[in-house]
């Protein structure tokens, strides 16, 4: 059974979301650069295989009230936005 990962997201604008970027990946420091429009990806030094056992990979998203955390769901999961893809 294949899968999907996300990995990373960069949001331009959505509803308070401006420029924001969100690494969902563990094994990957990911970052996109808006002025010279280029997305680097490199090894995470701190990464280790099997942690948390075999094929889970996990990842939190935190912050105080008022954050964004229920905007970034709700972006995860607005097929709208992913009308244009």
């Amino acid at each position: 059974m294949s899968r999907i990962n996300i990995q990373y997201i960069w949001v331009e604008h959505y509803k308070c979301l401006e420029n924001a970027e969100f690494n969902f990946s563990t094994k990957y420091d990911i970052h996109y650069d808006k002025d010279t429009n280029t997305l680097s990806c490199k090894n995470n030094e701190n990464y280790i295989d099997g942690f948390f056992g075999e094929n889970i990979d996990l990842t939190a998203i935190v912050g105080g009230n008022g954050a964004g955390k229920t905007t970034v769901l709700e972006l995860l999961t607005d097929t709208n936005m992913m009308s244009d893809y």
